[in-house]
């Protein structure tokens, strides 16, 4: 069990430094780039881009320092023991299949759009990662998951998705 933890924060380490080494040049670029004045209104596109890339850049960087400094301390405590620190496995089936629905999820926006994809991709992973859970009470939570986000995105920041599947039925 502790390698299986260790495992998790080490890799937590690293996606967190992905997530920095990405994201620090991006916030630079929003940041730096200047826009019209029409655009200095809070609700304007940027500002909630920039506002959620600093707070992932900021949560990656606990994430990574929390983390990191307790591998560190347990392997300490390991050699101090001479007990030899366990091998990091950083690729694991689920994490494999995670990867690989991610990327199809991602092709399905264009074709299913935004509602159903996500549906069908939150339903999916949901019953890889907690086989217990009942195909019903997945679906249903995944389809509430998927209007919710859906109405929150469309109704109060106006950020329009990509439906391709309803617009051919409804329109």
């Amino acid at each position: 069990m502790q390698d299986k933890n260790r495992d998790m924060k080490i890799f937590t380490c690293i996606f967190s430094a992905l997530i920095l080494l990405i994201g620090t040049p991006l916030l630079f670029v929003a940041l730096t780039t200047t826009y019209p004045k029409s655009m200095k209104d809070p609700f304007k596109p940027m500002h909630l881009p920039i506002l959620l890339l600093a707070f992932l850049l900021l949560a990656a960087l606990l994430l990574l320092a929390r983390n990191a400094a307790t591998v560190l301390r347990e392997d300490r405590a390991r050699k101090a023991t001479g007990e030899a620190a366990p091998r990091f496995i950083p690729i694991t089936k689920n994490g494999v299949f995670t990867f690989l629905t991610t990327v199809l999820y991602g092709i399905a926006w264009q074709y299913l759009g935004f509602t159903l994809s996500t549906a069908i991709f939150f339903a999916i992973l949901v019953k890889r990662l907690e086989p217990e859970r009942s195909w019903k009470q997945v679906a249903f939570v995944s389809l509430l998951f998927s209007v919710l986000v859906y109405a929150v995105f469309v109704s109060i920041f106006k950020v329009p998705f990509p439906e391709p599947i309803l617009d051919r039925f409804l329109f």
